[in-house]
């Protein structure tokens, strides 16, 4: 009897610390990253980390798990427990609606959904509200505060400022594109090497 006792308990710690652990890291190219982990086995929770040295406003994270109807605006499986923030889903039709709100203020980078989460079919969407006392993410780690119940681990992220521009992103795409005029600067550069080598050669 008491082994049996002992199995089960045994099992039960086991169950638990798998659903505690960290089941992917998505890493910015700024200093900013998010720990995603069950804390129980229908809930996904992110913890970010903030090193850009700017706050986060908004941010989303990309995942092919559906978070359900929408109600009032907002659907109750994207969830988030930070004073002031509001959570929500957001397909590729409704962030190619939204993006054009941000590309206003981030000239020269890409925010298409596909160059930002390649294959993935939404945005799990977290956004600082205009509330008297809500604050961006500046901490070194907010734990615990975001997450969806019965998803999947995600695949990438995008964060915002105050004024609506990229901080940061882990998509190995090129999200930033050159200027027109750093391309100008380029092309001169090449056609004065070309002149250059042409000279020496008369």
């Amino acid at each position: 009897m008491r082994l049996v006792i002992i199995f089960v308990v045994s099992f039960f710690v086991v169950q638990q610390s798998a659903y505690a652990g960290v089941i992917e890291v998505l890493s910015g190219h700024n200093g900013i990253t998010i720990k995603e982990y069950n804390s129980d086995p229908n809930t996904l929770l992110y913890d970010v980390s903030n090193l850009s040295g700017q706050d986060i406003h908004a941010f989303g994270v990309s995942s092919n798990t559906y978070a359900g109807e929408m109600d009032n605006e907002f659907n109750d499986n994207t969830f988030t427990t930070f004073h002031g923030w509001t959570a929500t889903q957001l397909s590729r039709s409704d962030w190619f609606t939204a993006i054009g709100y941000f590309q206003s203020s981030n000239e020269g980078y890409d925010l298409s959904f596909q160059t930002l989460f390649g294959n993935d079919n939404y945005i799990n969407w977290y956004q600082l509200a205009p509330e008297n006392g809500a604050v961006g993410i500046s901490e070194l780690e907010l734990i615990g505060k975001f997450g969806i119940k019965s998803a999947d681990a995600s695949s990438e992220f995008i964060a915002f400022n105050e004024f609506n521009q990229v901080i940061d992103y882990s998509s190995t795409s090129q999200v930033k594109v050159p200027e027109p005029s750093t391309l100008a600067i380029f092309a001169l550069g090449m056609m004065g090497l070309a002149s250059r080598r042409f000279k020496k050669q008369a």
